[in-house]
């Protein structure tokens, strides 16, 4: 099998994890439901400034019997809660920047424990966008469609409804991601015989561009439900980085430090694994740089797809452009306009959500996202044959 990871996932529905239902809740003792209880009503204790009293009522779990009988599935839910409950308790006690934030020992050594990475400044115990986005939500009807309107986050920070919409539009996004890679592995597997089937590689590219269309036509619904004015008073600041972070007790995190990234878009593996597949490289510039570091916020089984896609010799773009089918270049570049297209709206969003409001152009993930996201939409355009 020549793309084995790709095609794993492109079997199980994308990077959506368990098939398409996260798992919800860890319930293996009274301890669990206590915490669960609490990590519910979280919106009601960030909101009124109460986590101190949340932490006071939280249980203290032992290491390592925290995760003892666990299957993996229930490992990544529980730290999602550990996750969400270190960003509440950091974010309604960073309001003097010079003044490191002490994450109390009960949230701090779960939280790096399930975290698993303590080496690097990528590997940081901080809420990511896979246990904010993807591992967190369930569909109300659950064997009813990824469509918005049926589908809500598991965990949030506050009640307005705004938080909610944001990221149901991002999982719907998403949700389109296993037919994607399936149509690209169609392609992919074109040029492993030794006669090239244009018919189907032109098909496979077709299909492809009607899955980024649809995540085009699912990510212009954000307006509708979520307002910029909101989601810059309410939503951001809480998927903002850590600075002057101190982790209680726990050996390497327990002197202020700054993390270098919040919750972002940039690791979602949905544009580098296009980039991988279409072969679009874009310049050295620290924008760049930043984002080949939220790799290490993917997933392994992820990360690994998008760096075998990335390794193969496949040159695409040159191979529909030295052949004289007009058919085979429109729909190498139907694809990349829609690729395109995709992040013109992020970039639009960005825009309205944020740089208008602010003079500072960082984004969630840290970077100077004004100028690399209209950088990554140029790059991309001019891939065109």
């Amino acid at each position: 099998m020549p793309h084995p990871k790709l095609q794993h996932l492109a079997s199980t529905g994308g990077f959506i994890p368990n098939g398409g239902y996260p798992w919800q809740e860890v319930v293996h003792n009274g301890d669990f439901v206590v915490m669960n209880e609490l990590v519910r009503g979280l919106p009601y204790f960030f909101e009124n400034r109460k986590m101190n009293k949340l932490v006071a009522e939280l249980p203290i779990f032992s290491i390592p019997d925290l995760l003892a009988g666990l299957q993996v599935e229930e490992r990544e839910a529980l730290r999602r809660d550990f996750a969400f409950l270190v960003a509440a308790y950091y974010h309604t006690h960073d309001d003097d920047p010079t003044t490191p934030v002490v994450i109390p020992s009960k949230l701090a050594t779960p939280l790096v424990y399930l975290s698993g990475r303590t080496n690097g400044p990528m590997m940081m115990p901080t809420l990511s966008y896979y246990h904010y986005a993807l591992a967190n939500f369930c569909r109300l009807d659950p064997k009813g469609s990824f469509d918005v309107d049926n589908i809500r986050m598991l965990r949030n920070f506050v009640t307005v409804m705004d938080e909610q919409w944001f990221m149901m539009v991002h999982v719907a996004i998403e949700a389109q991601v296993g037919d994607l890679l399936k149509y690209a592995l169609g392609a992919l597997n074109v040029f492993e015989v030794q006669q090239v089937d244009e018919g189907l590689l032109i098909h496979n590219l077709n299909q492809m561009a009607g899955v980024v269309s649809k995540m085009v036509n699912i990510f212009e619904q954000m307006p509708l439900g979520c307002s910029p004015e909101v989601y810059y008073l309410y939503v951001r600041k809480q998927i903002m980085p850590f600075t002057r972070v101190v982790f209680e007790g726990v050996r390497g995190f327990d002197t202020p430090r700054d993390f270098k990234a919040g919750e972002t878009g940039a690791q979602s593996c949905i544009a580098p694994t296009l980039d991988a597949f279409l072969k679009i490289t874009h310049p050295p510039t620290g924008g760049y740089d930043y984002v080949k570091l939220m790799r290490g916020f993917m997933p392994p089984a992820h990360l690994a797809m998008i760096q075998e896609v990335e390794s193969n010799n496949i040159k695409l773009r040159e191979y529909c452009n030295m052949h004289k089918n007009q058919l085979l270049k429109d729909a190498f570049n139907n694809l990349v306009s829609w690729f395109a297209a995709f992040r013109a709206l992020h970039y639009k969003y960005a825009t309205d959500y944020i740089f208008k409001k602010v003079a500072d152009h960082t984004g969630t993930g840290g970077t100077h996202a004004s100028v690399w996201l209209k950088q990554l939409h140029e790059t991309t355009l001019d891939h065109r044959i």
